[in-house]
């Protein structure tokens, strides 16, 4: 699939600021590693500043909003700190289908209103961010790819998600503060 394609999916659900959204997108490739062997975008992240990150989102971002796709929100809070808000303008014309739905939804209720430091501290904690850094290897390809011994089958990993979009139907996951203070929450 490409970038912009799934960036305006997750879109959809809710605005995001960049960081969160690029970390929303790993998250999303890391789950259809499990549910496939390989990752829905096939964006190459590299350990960052801030966690995985990869550029191809960043232009993907500027297509999108050159094509009026997304709408762009920016300022400071209250506290000082810049961000940057996407919101999809358009609705996503081409059907993703039940199991690329499915895992994005799970992501996006999951993490979107996490606090951003621990979305950061989850990322940080996945296998391939852990690899790069015990090898202390920054500004490399991160390897998405499983060992296939800790592959869960496609049946399991779509029970376990529909188990858990059943469970999070009622519950409302507090927002971070950027999205608060912006009314978005």
């Amino acid at each position: 699939m490409r970038a912009s394609d799934l960036i305006l999916y997750i879109l959809q659900y809710r605005p995001l600021p960049t960081t969160k959204l690029v970390k929303l997108l790993y998250l999303v490739d890391l789950a259809w590693v499990q549910l496939t062997g390989k990752p829905l975008s096939n964006l190459p992240y590299i350990w960052h500043l801030r966690g995985p990150y990869c550029d191809e989102i960043e232009a993907a971002l500027w297509d999108l909003e050159d094509e009026r796709a997304v709408t762009v929100t920016s300022g400071t809070t209250q506290d000082g700190y810049d961000y940057t808000l996407y919101r999809a303008a358009t609705d996503l014309a081409e059907h993703v289908g039940p199991e690329v739905e499915k895992v994005v939804k799970y992501i996006v209720r999951r993490f979107s209103g996490m606090k951003l430091q621990s979305l950061l501290d989850y990322v940080y904690a996945t296998p391939p961010m852990a690899q790069v850094q015990t090898r202390g290897e920054r500004f490399v390809k991160l390897d998405l790819e499983l060992d296939p011994k800790r592959r869960l089958s496609r049946d399991d990993v779509l029970s376990i998600l529909d188990q858990q979009l059943a469970a999070d139907t009622a519950k409302r996951v507090p927002g971070d503060e950027v999205m608060n203070k912006l009314g978005l929450d």
